[in-house]
């Protein structure tokens, strides 16, 4: 069996796994368009579905005990989070005293190989922790928009970056913290 997909690029770094750690993830709407509410004198003024976004944002951890939002802001066409995922948090302990099925993953991994030629040993991004936190941020505000008929569409992808250090983490929170005031620079304005 061949693969005649896109030859995209992977857009998730090879060296992680993405299920610990400190990640500044951007999140935008398809084609840029303001959903979540608008900026006026130096304050965000959420939409129905910015409200929606900031109540799922903020209930994240009863999801996933495993993950907090330290910091995050919403923007008219985009969001920023400061995304912590903690190993010895994961929802994982759940099973404990199962024996794994290693078999079936490694099936699973065997399909994949086979159908996109990537290499089988290699980390899977597309269902990491962070993926599948954010994935499911989006799902929601994705139904709540099609259960009250808003028009709404994200970008398919999302921006990531993993944090290395606390000066890499404190230039990250300041630039979340006056994102709404710097607003008129903003690259997505």
């Amino acid at each position: 069996m061949s693969y005649d997909g896109p030859n995209r690029k992977y857009p998730r770094a090879e060296f992680l796994d993405y299920s610990d750690g400190n990640y500044f993830v951007t999140v935008c709407t398809k084609n840029k368009l303001h959903y979540f509410g608008f900026i006026r004198d130096n304050k965000m003024y959420l939409s129905e579905l910015g409200q929606f976004l900031n109540y799922n944002i903020n209930s994240l951890s009863q999801h996933f005990p495993d993950a907090r939002i330290l910091n995050y802001v919403i923007m008219p066409n985009h969001l920023h989070l400061i995304v912590e995922i903690d190993k010895g948090k994961t929802s994982a302990n759940k099973n404990e005293g199962q024996r794994p099925n290693n078999l079936g993953r490694l099936n699973r991994l065997a399909r994949i190989s086979v159908a996109t030629g990537r290499d089988p040993t290699k980390t899977t991004h597309h269902n990491s922790r962070l993926a599948l936190v954010i994935g499911s941020i989006k799902a929601a505000v994705t139904r709540y928009s099609k259960m009250n008929n808003i028009e709404f569409g994200w970008q398919t992808r999302y921006h990531d970056h993993y944090i290395r250090n606390n000066h890499d983490g404190d230039r990250i929170w300041n630039y979340i913290d006056n994102n709404i005031i710097n607003w008129d620079k903003d690259c997505f304005y």
